[in-house]
Formats: structure tokens, C-alpha cells, sequence
């Protein structure tokens, strides 16, 4: 919380995110592996996160 704390050479989010997948499915773990890097491709939340997509916001 140092951002808070008035700190501006800390930024304000996560330095990290890290999540553990669990695939229920009839696959070998290189398949699992597979499956999920096709997963992770495709998703446009990782896009956004691992592509710095800019944010505009606005007022109603």
C-alpha cells in the first residue's frame, strides 16, 4: 500500500499475477500443457494484460 501511503515511485497495481489452472479432461499433462498455451493465445484478458492496452475513461 505505499502507492496510498503518498509513495510515487511505487506503481498502484500488481507486479504479478498468477493463477493455477486445473483441467478436468482425459489429456496426458503435454496435452494439458498444450491446451492450456492455446487457452492463454486466445484470451483477450491476457492480451490486454501482456500487451499494455490502453484505458480511457470518461464521465456518464
Amino acid at each position: 500500500m505505499d502507492y496510498w501511503a503518498g509513495r510515487d515511485d511505487v506503481r498502484p497495481g500488481f507486479q504479478a499475477l498468477r493463477v493455477k489452472v486445473e483441467i478436468d479432461a482425459d489429456l496426458d499433462p503435454e496435452q494439458k500443457q498444450a491446451l492450456l498455451e492455446e487457452i492463454e493465445r486466445c484470451c483477450p484478458l491476457a492480451d490486454n494484460l501482456l500487451n499494455g492496452t490502453q484505458l480511457h475513461s470518461r464521465l456518464a
